[in-house]
């Protein structure tokens, strides 16, 4: 996974594919199912963690914008990654988005 990359210094290549990886997540946002936005979401709070990676804040509202837009879809798995994410970078979801979320959790 993107977390197990090893870390580099400067412009190490891991440090060039996370930026490619950045740059193909958002060409791809719209066609991105709930799954793949939680993942995402997870994969990058656990680089942020380790200090791999700074947390692009327009990356991750980009992923969120997706993830309000489709909350219906989401899984009970998908919410618990989304919200574990979210908690680990320290990011407030918006209201709208986190009354979905809390909504299909109790579906």
């Amino acid at each position: 996974t993107l977390a197990k990359m090893p870390s580099g210094g400067g412009r190490s290549a891991d440090g060039v594919v996370l930026q490619r990886l950045q740059v193909l997540t958002r060409a791809t946002v719209q066609a991105m199912g709930s799954r793949q936005v939680s993942n995402i979401l997870s994969a990058m709070a656990k680089l942020d963690a380790s200090g791999r990676m700074d947390v692009e804040n327009e990356l991750v509202g980009v992923l969120l914008r997706r993830a309000t837009g489709m909350v219906t879809d989401f899984k009970p798995q998908d919410i618990a990654h989304l919200s574990w994410a979210l908690a680990s970078m320290s990011v407030k979801p918006d209201a709208g988005l986190l009354e979905a979320m809390q909504g299909r959790a109790r579906e």
